[in-house]
């Protein structure tokens, strides 16, 4: 039986790149599913443009976007490429005829709650992730009546905390979900963390796997991404980017961590190839109003030398990638599960938010973030560190990558079937017909 589904595209576009294998599942098993894809905040729109692999495959499942315009007014689309004009349309006229009126963000410039657009039409199934059901900007958007059912997954790969039971650590606060998702869980080890953070009940959470880890999915990005790669090396080192973060990368922190894997690149002569955070507007995509850490770091006259700016998929990169190097990213799961080494470079010392009692603590006792205490990533808290794991990694790629590898299988065990085990419970497959 065809269902109406409803997907929402929160905190940022990344999301899609956990659900789209599941989607596109769907759809193949059934056409008439009708997808309707929810973009709660105008800078998706942003994103949008990049018009990456990610954003091009979601458009041609989709059905319907209803979106959060610049004036905080819902909108409805045929398509994600359909708003990028009317979005960049509806700005400018709406302030001039709030300036018209001398009113400002006036009463008709109000965020209006996606239950009273009357848009959603017949109670869809919910596909998002719990995380989001209490940010602001998804006010509304979420309360029981509006769907039928609701099913989460992770915008991100994280085992949160490492795994430790949330309310043994002081500060705890759980946050009540209202619609009690079935939860699809990466990990077993996940568990404490969405039972006691969320208040789900043991019969909703489901531990399946990565589903964008299927070797069928990973070898279908590569193909329809292969185009990606024509401007780029052969062989590179990838940069898993993040916006500097005052409480655990400060900008003098990530930018002498960029200057440092710049010494390094040219002293092993490769170049670097930025893949940029979904929240971050690359310079070659949408123009940065501030000043870019890359260009001071590398150089504004190498870009398309000895560093490069792409939106390639992480699964077509992989196979040219002689080591990433990682701020704090899920994307580092990718690496590991794709056999290629990849480091971390944080230094959480005396950081204030991080370096606290009851902090996770790598082996040599110094504060880490989850994927360095699981052993899912390599550490670098100098360029000294940095040398010697890029030494490593180029002269024996699949030695470094080995131990990351198999804590990832250790972690979230073999993904072939994850995408069949989601999509089973969001719509069980029609039973075979009885013979004769």
């Amino acid at each position: 039986m065809s269902r109406e589904l409803a997907f929402l595209v929160s905190p940022s576009t990344g999301i899609v790149d956990n659900w789209l294998p599941v989607l596109a599942e769907l759809k193949t098993r059934d056409p008439a599913h009708r997808l309707t894809v929810i973009l709660p905040q105008p800078k998706f729109v942003d994103e949008i443009r990049s018009r990456s692999l990610l954003i091009r495959s979601l458009d041609r499942l989709t059905d319907r976007v209803i979106w959060r315009a610049p004036s905080g007014t819902w909108r409805e689309s045929d398509s994600l490429m359909a708003i990028i004009g009317a979005a960049g349309a509806q700005k400018p006229l709406t302030g001039r005829i709030s300036a018209a009126l001398g009113r400002g963000r006036g009463r008709s410039d109000r965020p209006v709650p996606l239950a009273e657009t009357r848009l959603i039409g017949a109670r869809p199934v919910l596909l998002y992730d719990v995380y989001e059901e209490h940010k602001p900007y998804n006010a509304g958007i979420v309360p029981d009546e509006l769907f039928s059912a609701s099913y989460s997954l992770c915008h991100g790969i994280n085992i949160a905390d490492g795994g430790r039971t949330p309310s043994a650590r002081p500060g705890f606060r759980a946050t009540e979900s209202a619609l009690k998702p079935d939860t699809f869980l990466f990990s077993e080890l996940e568990r404490p963390y969405y039972r006691e953070t969320y208040g789900l009940p043991e019969d909703r959470l489901h531990a399946v796997g990565i589903p964008r880890h299927e070797p069928d999915w990973v070898a279908r990005v590569r193909r329809e991404d292969a185009a990606a790669l024509d401007p780029l090396p052969e062989r590179f080192i990838g940069l898993i980017s993040r916006s500097h973060n005052p409480s655990y990368l400060p900008k003098g922190r990530k930018l002498a961590a960029l200057k440092a894997l710049k010494r390094v690149a040219d002293e092993v002569d490769l170049p670097i190839v930025v893949k940029r955070h979904p929240k971050q507007r690359g310079r070659r995509l949408v123009p940065l109003a501030q000043t870019d850490l890359y260009e001071t770091a590398f150089g504004a006259a190498g870009l398309g030398r000895t560093w490069f700016e792409t939106n390639a998929h992480w699964f077509a990169l992989a196979p040219r990638c002689a080591f990433a190097l990682s701020f704090f990213s899920g994307v580092v799961t990718d690496m590991a599960a794709l056999g290629v080494p990849a480091v971390e470079w944080l230094d959480l010392a005396g950081l204030p938010e991080c370096d606290t009692a009851d902090a996770l603590r790598a082996s040599d006792g110094t504060p880490a973030f989850p994927y360095r205490y699981l052993g899912l990533v390599a550490a670098a808290t100098t360029e000294a560190d940095l040398r010697r794991f890029a030494q490593a990694a180029i002269e024996r790629r699949e030695e470094t990558a080995a131990p990351m590898t198999a804590r990832y299988r250790e972690i979230f065990g073999d993904p072939r079937g994850a995408v069949a085990r989601v999509a089973d419970r969001i719509a069980p497959p029609a039973a075979p017909s009885a013979p004769g």
